[in-house]
């Protein structure tokens, strides 16, 4: 009977970091998940002006008094303004997504770059 020693832990081991993502393909993985994001905050009816008091306001209705306040009351600083708003979130979104897809910072903003769990 053969029994399993340093070769068999080793190669258990091996197996099991191989199924591991790269700090490289996590950061990839959340940049196309963010770039997605992005694109579906530009969906037609969330431009719409009746998107924030409408949908939006209608989801909190049941919820707690001090949440349903908070939400409401930051609707409204972006209901005059609503379709610019979204395209600015939109357009963040995107920018994420694209900055964590296309790889390190060049030396000189690093003191910028976020330092997430990748």
């Amino acid at each position: 009977m053969k029994r399993a020693g340093k070769e068999g832990a080793a190669g258990a081991g091996a197996a099991v970091s191989s199924l591991l993502v790269s700090q490289r393909g996590l950061q990839i993985a959340l940049g196309v998940i963010w770039v997605f994001e992005g694109l579906l905050q530009a969906e037609g009816p969330k431009l719409s002006r009746d998107y924030p008091l409408g949908t939006l306001a209608q989801s909190v209705m049941g919820a707690p008094m001090w949440v349903n306040q908070s939400v409401v009351a930051g609707i409204h600083s972006f209901v005059s303004h609503w379709p610019l708003s979204n395209l600015g979130s939109v357009l963040l979104q995107v920018a994420i997504g694209a900055a964590l897809v296309s790889g390190p910072l060049p030396a000189r903003l690093s003191a910028f770059r976020w330092r997430g769990p990748w």
